[in-house]
């Protein structure tokens, strides 16, 4: 079972703050809208087993009703309440309208998704379409949207470089799995094959054989075509996105690959990465928010341990709807 301690201490009336300096939270940062979008999800997949969840979705859902604007939703918050931008369209809005879909805001906001822009973005709102019936959410939608990412797929790759931007950064797998949750809704091939060759192209860069596990792309430069991987910062916002994107082509596809390459993502934070260090910490229920060059980051953001949160209630689902 899953604790929600740590979420619970870096939770006041406002939101979730972003980041802590080691275990505590540290006001000083403020709140995302990205972070607090990620929580209400997490809240609203884990209310009916944990009762302490349901007052939080409150708290995030307000958050994310206050944050709308004409032009989508501010992102950065301050401690006492006030909006540090003036709101837009980026990846806060993706992860808001997954949040969100199933509100009457979520409707309000569809028509700017015509603005979008970032490949991101645009693989978070097709989750979002996919994820929920709605008259106004029709195939055409999701078609228009991922036929940005096939464009884009087809406009990057060649013999050896399969993917939709010519650098692998953050998040990687949402793309590949935004094509994979399109394909269930559309039944459109194309969308199935690119969407698993890219993921297929995304783990032959970043689960070790020979080692039997993953090291992610670091934050630290990045993975550019052409150049050497960046090692590190290894966060576990990647391995939640693995996770999560591995699970959807098991159920696509049926073939155990993904599933166990689901496992061992979820493995990278009990362990199984390149410093054997377990990211969990049992004491606070927070998740150490990466592997740095200098070593274990010390610290336990929001998106840490929500994000891992999200990837345990992905591989749970599989294990009860797909037992061994």
């Amino acid at each position: 079972m899953i604790s929600l301690s740590h979420i619970l201490r870096m939770t006041d009336d406002i939101g979730i703050f972003e980041h802590c300096k080691f275990t505590m939270p540290d006001p000083a940062e403020g709140y995302t809208t990205d972070d607090n979008a990620r929580a209400l999800q997490l809240m609203l997949r884990l209310r009916k087993t944990h009762p302490e969840a349901t007052p939080l979705i409150s708290v995030y859902t307000r958050f994310l009703l206050d944050a709308a604007t004409k032009k989508g939703f501010h992102n950065d918050r301050k401690a006492d309440g006030t909006w540090e931008d003036e709101g837009g369209i980026g990846d806060w809005f993706g992860r808001a309208m997954i949040a969100l879909s199933g509100t009457p805001l979520f409707d309000e906001k569809l028509p700017l998704i015509t603005k979008v822009q970032s490949f991101h973005t645009v693989a978070l709102l097709l989750e979002a379409l996919c994820q929920r019936p709605n008259p106004m959410v029709t195939s055409g939608m999701i078609s228009d949207l991922a036929s940005i990412l096939v464009d884009a797929y087809k406009k990057y790759s060649d013999s050896t470089w399969h993917w939709f931007e010519d650098g692998l950064t953050y998040e990687n797998a949402r793309l590949p799995e935004a094509l994979l949750l399109a394909y269930t809704k559309t039944g459109k091939q194309e969308y199935r094959d690119i969407g698993l060759v890219a993921l297929d192209f995304l783990v032959s860069h970043t689960f070790d054989e020979k080692k039997g596990m993953f090291t992610f792309i670091g934050n630290n430069g990045w993975f550019h075509k052409g150049r050497q991987k960046a090692v590190f910062a290894q966060q576990p916002v990647d391995a939640a996105a693995t996770v999560e994107a591995c699970c959807t082509a098991y159920r696509v596809t049926k073939d155990t690959t993904y599933k166990t390459l689901a496992q061992k993502a979820f493995a990278w934070y009990q362990g199984l990465n390149i410093y054997g260090a377990c990211l969990i910490d049992k004491k606070t229920g927070g998740v150490l928010d990466g592997l740095e060059e200098s070593g274990v980051s010390l610290n336990e953001g929001a998106e840490s341990v929500i994000t891992y949160g999200l990837a345990w209630c992905a591989i749970k689902d599989l294990e009860k709807n797909f037992p061994s």
